[in-house]
């Protein structure tokens, strides 16, 4: 039995490109929630740390930079001892929009799991491996965001159907009993 040879130019040709989707196979992508809002940088990083800490996310000190313009939060640790152990955590870019006029915000929520059952009473860092992410709170996050809107900026009447009220209570009221 005679063993299959193929010429030495076509492995030479084809070795790049085998090397570039083996490497591309093993990372984890994740899709970027994203969404456009006119408002200062300043008040969107806030009202974004303001959701993120919400939603139990605080800021790992280390990789959140504001002048980068990046945010992630700490691991949010779900331990389970005697099953699998989750943790997930929340990642965030602020990307100034092309004409120069608002912010482009992306964001995911990163998830892994401890697989091994023996390892879920105190999991080491090589335990954990990736889960995609959470959609499901990614998508409320989103909505949070859609319904953020600066009250310096936001386009409401001086007068609103509810300025009765306070107006009742500013004055003082005549009785007669």
């Amino acid at each position: 039995m005679s063993a299959l040879r193929l010429p030495s130019g076509l492995i030479s040709s084809l070795l790049p490109g085998l090397l570039v989707v083996m490497t591309c196979s093993c990372g984890t992508s994740y899709h970027w929630q994203s969404i456009d809002k006119q408002e200062p940088f300043e008040d969107l990083w806030f009202e974004v740390a303001r959701l993120a800490g919400t939603h139990g996310f605080a800021p790992n000190h280390a990789l959140t930079d504001r002048g980068k313009r990046v945010y992630v939060s700490v691991w949010r640790e779900y331990p389970a001892p005697f099953r699998f152990g989750r943790r997930s955590r929340f990642k965030a870019q602020f990307l100034p929009k092309e004409n120069g006029k608002g912010w482009r915000i992306e964001f995911y929520i990163q998830q892994q799991v401890v697989k091994d059952m023996a390892h879920g009473f105190n999991p080491g860092e090589g335990d954990w491996s990736d889960s995609g992410q959470d959609v499901a709170r990614e998508q409320v996050i989103l909505g949070q965001l859609r319904l953020f809107r600066n009250r310096s900026h936001s386009s409401r009447p001086e007068s609103t159907s509810l300025d009765f009220v306070t107006r009742a209570f500013d004055q003082p009221q005549e009785r007669s009993w």
